[in-house]
């Protein structure tokens, strides 16, 4: 669906109707199916740990990128169901959670309180122009606007472009830059929070690290198992988190324009990825009733997607199919963001304005 007839029903400014649409159970976490989808993850780490020590033994390393896009996936699904733990929406218990959000997100390198508090900023500020102080603005594939990248020196513009052009570059810094430092953050109990973050993902690194070199051997080991995987993770990572609200129709707003529905629904899109691969990482692609309702679980979220499709607001979701040439053409398409046009500008656009 591409945003159809939109007369259907007003667009509203808030998100209340448009919440309700989704069941109250959807809403809510579901024990039972939390623990299968623990469970489907558990079963994927596995899998990726054993395909990568049997490379490891035989020597087969023609078959060690097999072994690396599965351990990829594998960490992507990880990554996935610690977002769940830092909407509070997987399980009942916030301490169960915090605990398994830390574990799962440590593994692929990120601060648990870190990634949580910034995320929270992107929802909040989702598809609204201009940057806030520290983290606190949305940090999430923000287009920079034509006559700010007119004024950026060569080093900066090099970057941005870079990773407009390279989505896995992107977020693989967003990573480091607005998940890391505990100076981005507020002082007081969310500093204290991300640094104690920071020391766990930082001695999760160290022991994977060592215990990797010396346990095998070899700093190999530690590319094989750990850093090239990682590495195959941020294409994941981008992939999903690029599209679900970088598209040539999707429009960022000044604070003055900007307001729940438009960028919670009307700037988000569900890119639909095959289902298997969907499968193995919890719906990530479904991500529009995720962006109405953080409450919704992985496990709920097609379910509520139909809900918002069936409902007035139906007309109003942007669905697309992941294909390459989709993906290549919003890459192409998407650089900078003209406010006089109200879209996307080429580069060089900053040249001729």
């Amino acid at each position: 669906m591409a945003l159809t007839d939109q007369s259907v029903v007003e667009a509203p400014t808030t998100l209340r109707d448009v919440r309700l649409a989704i069941p109250a159970e959807l809403r809510r976490p579901d024990h039972g199916r939390a623990a299968g989808v623990i469970a489907v993850v558990a079963a994927q780490v596995v899998v990726a740990v054993s395909v990568a020590a049997a490379v490891w033994a035989t020597g087969w390393w023609l078959l060690a990128p097999i072994s690396w896009l599965v351990s990829s996936i594998a960490m992507c699904a990880l990554v996935v169901l610690g977002h769940d733990c830092g909407h509070g929406s997987l399980l009942r218990s916030r301490n169960a959670m915090d605990a398994l959000g830390h574990v799962t997100m440590s593994i692929v390198g990120y601060p648990y309180w870190g990634w949580k508090y910034s995320h929270d900023a992107h929802h909040r500020h989702t598809n609204q122009l201009g940057k806030g102080e520290g983290i606190y603005f949305d940090n999430a594939w923000n287009p920079e606007l034509v006559d700010v990248y007119a004024d950026l020196d060569g080093g900066r513009r090099m970057i941005y472009r870079a990773c407009r052009t390279f989505p896995p570059l992107g977020s693989l810094l967003h990573m480091l830059a607005y998940c890391w430092p505990p100076t981005r953050f507020r002082a007081g109990r969310q500093r204290r929070r991300v640094t104690f973050s920071v020391v766990i993902a930082a001695a999760t690194a160290v022991s994977i690290v060592a215990g990797l070199w010396l346990g095998l051997g070899s700093p190999l080991a530690v590319l094989h198992f750990w850093v090239i995987p990682a590495v195959g993770f941020h294409a994941w990572m981008a992939l999903y988190t690029y599209l679900h609200h970088t598209a040539d129709d999707v429009t960022f707003h000044e604070a003055d324009e900007w307001n729940p529905f438009r960028a919670q629904v009307e700037g988000t899109v569900n890119v639909f990825a095959p289902r298997w691969v969907s499968a193995l990482h919890l719906n990530i692609d479904v991500h529009v009733p995720h962006h109405v309702s953080t409450n919704v679980p992985s496990y709920h979220l097609r379910a509520a997607n139909a809900a918002l499709a069936n409902s007035e607001w139906g007309p109003h979701l942007r669905e697309r199919r992941l294909t390459v040439g989709y993906l290549h053409a919003q890459v192409a398409r998407c650089r900078l963001w003209s406010i006089r046009d109200s879209g996307y500008e080429r580069f060089g656009a900053e040249r001729s304005n």
